[in-house]
């Protein structure tokens, strides 16, 4: 519930307004995806490798090229 009112909090500060029905399928959403995540993180945990990856902006050195 308390990403509901989270959310709500940001609702007020727009000035919009939800009927209540809104706010329980809001609800329902965000626990089902809550819900679905932890399920996705059980069956497949998160595993950190030693991969790096290196970008190289090469734009001013093309510059400089003749």
């Amino acid at each position: 519930m308390e990403n509901l009112l989270g959310f709500c909090s940001d609702i007020r500060l727009l000035n919009l307004t939800l009927t209540l029905k809104q706010m329980y399928l809001i609800e329902f959403f965000l626990v089902k995806k809550r819900l679905k995540d932890e399920k996705l993180e059980r069956e497949y945990p998160e595993i950190w490798s030693d991969f790096s990856l290196e970008v190289v902006d090469k734009t001013l050195v093309n510059m400089f090229v003749f």
